[in-house]
């Protein structure tokens, strides 16, 4: 089993989330996409979350190193 911070998915979470809350909280990223390219992506992060829980074939593990093994699936 990997380790969570290992986990694409994970990464993929983390990188939306702060582009998200830094979209709330600063205009200027808006202005980097035209409109419609802003709508895709907008669109298309949830759908590639999704399709990348799917291909995923590994468990994660939430043990950080010198924790007691603890499994999550």
């Amino acid at each position: 089993m990997k380790k969570w911070w290992k986990s694409k998915v994970v990464w993929f979470n983390f990188i939306v989330t702060v582009l998200l809350l830094a979209e709330a909280n600063v205009e200027k990223l808006r202005g980097l996409l035209p409109d419609d390219k802003y709508q895709l992506a907008a669109f298309g992060l949830p759908i590639i979350n999704l399709a990348m829980r799917f291909i995923s074939t590994q468990g994660l593990c939430t043990k950080l190193p010198g924790q007691s093994s603890e499994v999550t699936k």
